[in-house]
Order: C-alpha cells, then sequence, then structure tokens
C-alpha cells in the first residue's frame, strides 16, 4: 500500500490526539447501546427472538420496535469494526454481536422442501417467505466481518455460511431473468389472507417483486461480500460475467455531468433526495459505490476507477444534506475509502468535518434505552432528528471507526480494503 501524508499502513489516518479519544468513546457508547438493548433469554424462558435489536426508539415514551435482520446484522458489523478498531475485547460487547449473526443464521434456508433456495436468507423470521437480497448481503458481510475478527481462531461456521448464500446469489438468483429484482416470495408468502396456512410448501410457487427494477440498485453491494469472499478463499469462480455486469450497471448510476449518483424514476424512499438542486440523488447509496471500488480492487478498470472517484468529487461540493439521515455517515464511509485509496487529503478533510457533524447526533441523554445510539429516522419528520435508529447506528459505527483504524485493524465491512 502506497504511503501517503493522509494516510498509513502502520498507523492509519493523520487526525489530532483528542479526535481519536472522542471517536473511541463514542464507538463503545453505541456498542453498548446495542448490548443493553439486545433481547437475549435464559433457560427456561427460551425468546425465539433472541440476538435481535431494536430498530428505532421513541424519544418521548421509550418503546421501540424489532428490526429485521438487515439491520441487525449490519449492526454485528458496525460493533466488530468499532472494538476491533479500539482496541477493545470486552466479552459482552463481542457476544452481543456474535449473537446477532447466530440469530441470523436462522434466517438461512436448508429446507429439503426447497432445494432451489438452499443458502438463501428470509427476511424478517425463520416463517417468513420472503427473500430480499440485501438482506442475505447484510448476513454474508457479517459473518465475513466476523471470520475476520476472531483470525486464526475463527469457527469455520461464519465462512460456510457466507459460501453458501453467495454461491445461491451468484448461481441462482442472478441468473434469473428477473434480476435485479426486489423481492422473492415463495410458499404462499403473499396471501391477501392474513395468517394463510400454505396447503402446499413446495418451491412451484415463486413470484418477484419489481423484476428488473433499476430501484433495486442498492442490491449492488453484493460486489462487496462475494469480492471478500473470493479475496480470502482464493475461490474465484463467483466472479463471472453476471459480477461483471452488476459493476458496470451499478456505474451507470452515476451521472457523466455532475458526478452524483442518481436515479430517474420516482417513489425513491429512503434511499432518494435533493441535494444541491439536484433531484433524485440516491444519497444513501447504501455502499453501492464502495462495492465498484471493492470489485476494481481485483478488477482492475480504470474507466471505472474514474467513474466511481467522480461521484467521491461529487460529494466534496455537499455542505448541506436533503431530508435523508443515513447519508450522513454512510457517505463517510465511501469517502474514507476514497481517501485511503488515493492519499487526496480533501477527502479526508471533508471526512471529518461531516464527522464533527455526526458525532453531535449521538443520543448522551443516559436513558439506557437511548444512550449511545446515533439519532436520525428514515426521513426528517416531526421529532425524526431526536430518534435512536439502528440503521444510523451502524453506519456511524462502522465509518467511525475507519478514523481509528491500522490496516491492521480496518474492518472489510462496508470497505474495499480486505
Amino acid at each position: 500500500m502506497t504511503q501517503s501524508s493522509v494516510w498509513s499502513d502502520s498507523t492509519g489516518f493523520d487526525i489530532p490526539d483528542d479526535l481519536r479519544a472522542r471517536i473511541r468513546a463514542s464507538l463503545l457508547d453505541a456498542c453498548d447501546w446495542c448490548v443493553r438493548n439486545q433481547v437475549c433469554d435464559a433457560w427456561p424462558d427460551w425468546d425465539a427472538n433472541t440476538g435481535r435489536l431494536p430498530f428505532n426508539v421513541d424519544p418521548d415514551t421509550g418503546k421501540s420496535h424489532l428490526s429485521i435482520v438487515w439491520a441487525i446484522a449490519r449492526a454485528a458489523q458496525g460493533m466488530l469494526s468499532a472494538m476491533k478498531a479500539a482496541g477493545d475485547n470486552d466479552l459482552a460487547r463481542i457476544e452481543t454481536a456474535e449473537r446477532a449473526l447466530f440469530w441470523a443464521t436462522t434466517l438461512q434456508l436448508y429446507s429439503p422442501e426447497f432445494p432451489e433456495l438452499n443458502g438463501a436468507i428470509v427476511e424478517e423470521t425463520p416463517l417468513c417467505r420472503q427473500i430480499n437480497p440485501r438482506d442475505g448481503m447484510e448476513c454474508s458481510m457479517g459473518w465475513l466481518t466476523k471470520h475476520w475478527f476472531d483470525g486464526p481462531a475463527a469457527d469455520r461456521l461464519w465462512m460456510l455460511r457466507a459460501r453458501d448464500h453467495l454461491q445461491w446469489t451468484v448461481n441462482y438468483l442472478m441468473q434469473r431473468p428477473e434480476w435485479p429484482l426486489e423481492y422473492l416470495f415463495f410458499g404462499h408468502s403473499f396471501s391477501d389472507e392474513t395468517n394463510r396456512v400454505p396447503r402446499r410448501y413446495g418451491c412451484a410457487d415463486i413470484r418477484v417483486r419489481k423484476p428488473n427494477s433499476d430501484l433495486s440498485f442498492y442490491n449492488g453491494a453484493l460486489l462487496l461480500p462475494v469480492c471478500q469472499y473470493s479475496k480470502w478463499t482464493g475461490d474465484e469462480s463467483m466472479l463471472n460475467a453476471s459480477i461483471g455486469d452488476m459493476a458496470e450497471w451499478v456505474a451507470g448510476f452515476i451521472d457523466a455531468d455532475t458526478g452524483a449518483f442518481r436515479h430517474t424514476g420516482d417513489a425513491l424512499g429512503h434511499h432518494g433526495d435533493t441535494i444541491n438542486g439536484l433531484s433524485n440523488v440516491l444519497s444513501n447509496d447504501d455502499g453501492v459505490v464502495i462495492a465498484l471500488l471493492a470489485y476494481l480492487q481485483l478488477r482492475p478498470d480504470n474507466d471505472l476507477l474514474a467513474v466511481a472517484l467522480k461521484n467521491c468529487d461529487w460529494w466534496l461540493t455537499v455542505d448541506k444534506f436533503g431530508e435523508l439521515f443515513a447519508p450522513l455517515s454512510s457517505s463517510i464511509l465511501l469517502m474514507l475509502d476514497a481517501a485511503r485509496l488515493t492519499g487526496r487529503k480533501d477527502y479526508l478533510d471533508w471526512s471529518l468535518k461531516m464527522t464533527g457533524r455526526l458525532l453531535k447526533t449521538q443520543d448522551l441523554s443516559g436513558d439506557p434505552k437511548r444512550n449511545g445510539a446515533f439519532m436520525g429516522a428514515e426521513r426528517s419528520g416531526p421529532k425524526s432528528h431526536q430518534m435512536p435508529c439502528l440503521r444510523v447506528t451502524s453506519y456511524a459505527m462502522i465509518a467511525l471507526s475507519k478514523l481509528l483504524a491500522t490496516a491492521e485493524t480496518w474492518s472489510p465491512s462496508y470497505s474495499a480494503f480486505y
């Protein structure tokens, strides 16, 4: 790795010591919010939700609802990234992350009724019958991050789980004519009748919602765990033409004129925003441009790299965000990878400026249900800026950990470096 005044493999980014100390404390506070609020059980009172975490917490009542798997697996990634970068080995924190990732294994399909779906991951509970590709991506990357965190002592379970999911994704899901798609439904899961009992359980009844949808751009982040698994195992069989096509497809979302990551459609949900007067910006890209950088580490392409860095250059023009909260932390994730990759100080300086804002969004109320979480619901609204949210907390943990990390402790989670 080329050394620069911005980055050194042995010492990491060149940032002030007082900022390092503040970031470390912030990361451990966020980890402890997860520890306190995770569902746990003990004999004889078993709970099938053991390992799950709250998604949002109402700032007035303290009431919360449990998250589904994508955010839980991402939170585990955040905790593992934070602990490694902070040099922390607190057992309660480690077990919280592991418990979350083990709960995710209960959602992976190994059923004789569904042989075509072996290795796939359902979205919400072991009983649900819908698959969103993004949920599986978070699980695979979480399991791979756990393998990295544990090092030589890692349980082979984590790598095997990731392998089975990624092989299913590349060899089955991405080969479907409807790919990229939003949801795969099976076994009468999408009935108009509440709690309808299925009369057949086999795979004859597979349906797709939003086939060939550009709005499924976030599935481009699947490049991340595929590249990581391929690099670590030396097995490049999954780096096939479909993966290359996915990288090209992702690059097509980067506006040729401005460099913004954009979508021309409507109903962009918690991804779309208006920034710098530009509409339909996918400011919460969910790590897709980072995934493109990860692919280019294994399959270099100067033209695609220039496109990805053009998006980073666009972020340099952004000082005021739109209505979404996630981009504040998710954009830092991208820009820190870009700073390490290129050695450009302007990428690091921008990230540090945004980090100052991000740290101010952490709840320090002392309330055990809230303290340590980062605030900001899906989109601006009444009190949403005061609402602890697992989405933004997870991204914040992963982003802030990069500012503390060296090459040895730099997490593979949401990164082109692995």
